[in-house]
């Protein structure tokens, strides 16, 4: 997918990109250690959720009644993802713009078609 560069701190810092009219703050892995990306700057990206696993398997399968496929900003770079479980073994859940993999560790297909929701404690933006 394409995103815009609006701001970035540096490599591997707090970044603010806009995908499809929509800004989301990321870590900013587009840059290089020995140059910063240049705000305005257009790139394929790849977004990669970092999860630390906090959350207990009611907290996930509990956590998304309304049955919806996006992400929300928590704070910062941090994020709610909400999505449907599409495969098992290993899980991947579709959340719309991304997919989040193997945070979920089930090999159950019952699980498939189930709506959670993955608390994301840093999104990376990766150009491709």
């Amino acid at each position: 997918m394409k995103a815009k560069l609006l701001e970035t701190e540096g490599y591997a810092l707090r970044a603010v990109i806009e995908i499809d009219g929509r800004r989301l703050h990321v870590m900013d892995d587009m840059s290089t250690p020995e140059e910063p990306a240049e705000p305005g700057s257009e790139f394929d990206v790849e977004l990669l959720p970092m999860c630390l696993g906090n959350q207990t398997w009611e907290e996930m399968f509990d956590g998304n009644p309304e049955k919806k496929m996006d992400i929300e900003q928590l704070n910062e770079w941090e994020y709610m993802a909400f999505g449907k479980v599409v495969q098992v073994n290993p899980v991947v859940v579709d959340c719309g713009m991304l997919q989040v993999e193997n945070e979920i560790h089930s090999h159950d297909e019952r699980c498939i078609g189930e709506y959670v929701a993955i608390k994301i404690d840093r999104l990376d933006a990766i150009a491709r």
